[in-house]
Order: structure tokens, then C-alpha cells, then sequence
């Protein structure tokens, strides 16, 4: 009966090994669901399910350089472009780039401008001011040597005062009217072409399917592990029944046989004949016939 019982629970022990990675394998195989469409979005598909999604517009720039770049578990698409001065980064976003099938979005964007140059030109102010003098030298001290230059062009720069002249007749309130006139250079930037460089990054990073596959890896070395203990154990309480069961065959033989030699012999009890004459009467033995002699 004992030995039934430890050969079915070798044989179930046997099952559990083989079911349980064919049950992980099973789970780390299973796909991850993947993120629908919003309810909003779902009710907008089904309102408008007659029309047609318009076609994708061809991008008014095109870039000059496409590079890819591993970015830990991921893959970044990169799309260099040099565009005229003004113009912006969602000119250039694409919203249907696919990479092996893959969907990308926009990632990071940076922008670099190139060819800026410097345009000058020879700028004069000139207007009128009040002095209390007359004399050029004197009324010099009263009006600023320098003043600052901007035009709607975008002109700017420091001009210097280069002339001034003051009217003969006096004012009522005892000032001069003095024209004054400023010249210097004036210079404006002009912006020329600007870099972008647009990097894309997958939808779905793949760092979240790495770590299934990694936990399903996982489960399954840990149930392989346990199905491995349990055979071994399994094994070694066979081993030891068939020892114990050995030592009892062995050792029976030799105990019946030290029983039967350690038992007494069984003596039979014999009657003692004595003969008539050796019969004392009243008691007397040998002593007595020695004290009468």
C-alpha cells in the first residue's frame, strides 16, 4: 500500500513538472492589451463611419538628414531640417510617422538658428532745444554729447552730436532756440535660416514589455526550480523506502535466526526410578546407621 502511495506521488510530481513551463510559457506568450480609442473618440467614429479620414497632407519642408538612435530599450527617429527665419516646429511635426510598423510621436524639438548677419547704415536725429546762451561753446555744455537711436526698421546704435546752431533773438523767457543734430552709425540683425531637429519617440516604449517578459522569465525559472525540488525530493523518499524496505528483508532472516538460537531447549521432565531397597523407612538415612555402628 505504501509503495501505491509513493509511486502516485512520483507520477504527480512528474505532472506538476511538465504542466508548470508549459503554464508559464503560456502567460509570457499572452499578448499586452493595448490602449483603445476614448469613448469620445469612439462616438466620432461611429457619427461620421461614412466619411473618409482625409488624406495627409505632403509637409511644406522636408528634412535633410534622417538618423536613428538607441535610446536605452528604444529607438529614436531624428529629422534634421533647415527652414527659412520664422518659421516654427509645428510647420515641420508629423503626425503619421511609422517606424516598422511602429507608431512615433514627438519627442523633443530643438532649434538652432544659423547665418544671422549684421546690417548697417549711417543714421542723423536732429531737433531743437532751449540754452541760455548764445555762444556755440557755452550752449554745448547745456545739450548731452550722446543719445540713443532706434528706428521702425529696427535700427539701432548711439549718435553723437555733430552740430549745433542757435537763433539770434532771445525768447521771452530768456532762452535761445538752439538746433542741434546728431549723427553716428546705427546697425540691425538680420535672422537667416534656422535648424530644427525633431526627435520621435515610440508610442508604446517597449521598457513596459521588456519588464513582462523579464517577470515571465522570472516565474518561469521559479517554477522550474520548484518542479526540480520536488522530483528530487520525490526521489530521495524512494530511495530511502526501498532502503528501509531492503534492511527489513535482509535483517528478518537473521533475527529469527538469533531468536531461535537465544530460546532454551525444551526439556522434557523424566521420572527417577529408585529402587525399593534404598527406601529409608521412618526418616532414617545413612547418618543414622553410621551413629549405631
Amino acid at each position: 500500500m505504501k509503495q501505491r502511495l509513493l509511486t502516485a506521488f512520483l507520477a504527480l510530481t512528474l505532472a506538476m513538472g511538465c504542466c508548470m513551463p508549459a503554464l508559464a510559457e503560456e502567460s509570457a506568450s499572452a499578448p499586452t492589451p493595448t490602449p483603445g480609442p476614448t469613448p469620445a473618440a469612439e462616438q466620432s467614429l461611429d457619427a461620421d463611419s461614412s466619411v473618409q479620414a482625409p488624406e495627409a497632407e505632403s509637409p511644406t519642408y522636408y528634412p535633410y538628414e534622417v538618423a536613428t538612435e538607441v535610446d536605452g530599450s528604444q529607438t529614436l527617429v531624428i529629422m534634421r531640417y533647415r527652414v527659412p527665419a520664422g518659421t516654427t516646429a509645428d510647420a515641420l511635426t508629423r503626425s503619421d510617422l511609422t517606424r516598422m510598423g511602429e507608431p512615433y510621436t514627438l519627442w523633443a524639438v530643438t532649434e538652432t538658428p544659423e547665418d544671422v548677419t549684421t546690417e548697417e547704415k549711417e543714421a542723423q536725429q536732429s531737433f531743437s532745444v532751449s540754452v541760455y546762451s548764445n555762444i556755440p561753446e557755452e550752449a554745448r555744455s547745456e545739450v548731452k554729447e550722446t543719445i540713443d537711436y532706434k528706428d521702425e526698421d529696427g535700427f539701432t546704435g548711439t549718435l553723437t552730436l555733430s552740430d549745433l546752431s542757435i537763433a539770434d533773438e532771445m525768447q521771452e523767457n530768456g532762452t535761445y532756440i538752439a538746433t542741434v543734430q546728431y549723427a553716428g552709425t546705427a546697425s540691425r540683425s538680420l535672422a537667416g535660416d534656422i535648424s530644427y531637429e525633431l526627435i520621435y519617440a515610440p508610442v508604446n516604449p517597449p521598457a513596459a514589455e521588456a519588464a513582462v517578459q523579464e517577470n515571465s522569465s522570472d516565474v518561469l525559472l521559479l517554477m522550474m526550480m520548484v518542479s526540480l525540488a520536488l522530483f528530487i525530493l520525490t526521489c530521495i523518499l524512494m530511495l530511502l523506502h526501498q532502503s528501509v524496505a531492503l534492511r527489513l528483508r535482509q535483517d528478518g532472516p537473521a533475527k529469527k535466526a538469533k531468536q531461535a538460537l537465544a530460546a532454551p531447549a525444551h526439556q522434557k521432565k523424566q521420572k527417577i526410578y529408585v529402587p525399593s531397597s534404598d527406601i529409608v523407612v521412618g526418616g532414617k538415612g545413612d547418618d543414622d546407621d553410621e551413629k549405631l555402628d
